[in-house]
């Protein structure tokens, strides 16, 4: 989810500050939300923030029913980066979004996501 959250935001040329998750299980249900000071359009800082917010929980993951991730707060991309592992990182990401776009969605994706490629 955080992978498609990011797609979006990246054709919107967006980057966003704030993150959103919500998990529900038969007898357990968590929303909540966290504001990091540098905005994001990459996937996996996305997926960090959501195991950031989950952390100090004590939700139970057995049985998750459902899953939602979205972001909010959102400015327009300040570049270039101060540091050049942003910069090579921003390009990876528009490679990969150029490659996806021309071949399809999902032709590439992070590898993390291999195991549920056949579920998208």
């Amino acid at each position: 989810l955080s992978e498609m959250v990011s797609v979006r935001l990246r054709q919107q040329n967006l980057e966003a500050k704030t993150v959103y998750l919500t998990l529900s299980s038969k007898s357990q249900n968590l929303a909540k939300q966290k504001t990091f000071f540098e905005p994001t359009f990459d996937g996996f800082q996305i997926y960090r923030r959501c195991l950031n917010i989950l952390s100090p929980t004590q939700f139970s993951l057995s049985q998750v029913r459902f899953v939602g991730v979205s972001t909010s707060n959102f400015k327009r991309p300040e570049r270039p980066y101060l540091f050049k592992d942003q910069n090579k990182r921003e390009g990876l990401i528009s490679t990969l979004d150029r490659i996806n776009q021309r071949c399809g969605d999902w032709t590439i994706f992070p590898a993390a996501l291999g195991a549920v490629k056949g579920l998208l």
